[in-house]
């Protein structure tokens, strides 16, 4: 994946639910299908919950596409502090406007692309809580306010978990815009993922 750099226009940033951090993705491989069935063994088998993950939704078409991510520690394999290595697994559906669904799975083992794209995202950081008829001032962050919002028709939202600044609780965080560096995330994300998707059967 080509990183050009974050872009300087945040655009118009909503946040939904609780305030945090997040999780992420970016280059190219393909997995097998083999793998695919893994990937789906270990939701329905181990039971374990997502992670992470994104959408994109189109409004133009109408197609909804929803991306979650699982972890699949490693035995074979350990850091250096003794902790299992973590591959990932991502599973994609893709809902049409006539309500037709389409599932998909890649694994970080076989598409670099998955763990790379899951760095990106962890890099994007929440943005601050805007209320109408509190100041600029009153909030001490003058001069950030959103500029201009890119409207191509495609809401990304992305979701993940993280610590709050006072590192006690572990909180879910979601966000959603259609402009700025979460946009950018989610077109980026989309196109360095295409390759990557295999059916489970």
């Amino acid at each position: 994946m080509t990183d050009s750099g974050p872009p300087t226009d945040l655009g118009t940033i909503y946040v939904v639910g609780q305030v945090a951090l997040l999780l992420i993705l970016g280059a190219m491989s393909l997995p097998t299908a083999a793998c695919a069935q893994e990937a789906g063994s270990l939701e329905r088998v181990e039971g374990l919950p997502a992670v992470a993950g994104f959408s994109i939704r189109d409004s133009q078409t109408g197609v909804i596409e929803s991306i979650d991510v699982f972890i699949k520690p490693r035995r074979d394999l350990r850091l250096p502090d003794g902790a299992p290595w973590i591959d990932f697994a991502a599973q994609r559906q893709v809902t049409s406007a006539a309500g037709g669904e389409e599932t998909t799975w890649a694994s970080s083992e076989d598409c670099p692309a998955l763990r790379n794209t899951l760095i990106w995202l962890t890099t994007l950081v929440a943005p601050r809580i805007e209320i109408p008829g509190i100041t600029a001032s009153e909030a001490s962050h003058e001069g950030r306010r959103p500029r201009s919002v890119t409207e191509d028709g495609l809401q990304i939202t992305v979701w993940g978990r993280g610590t709050q600044p006072d590192h006690i609780a572990n909180t879910r965080v979601e966000i959603s815009s259609n402009g700025g560096l979460v946009a950018e995330f989610g077109r980026a994300a989309q196109a360095n993922l295409a390759a990557c998707w295999r059916s489970a059967h």
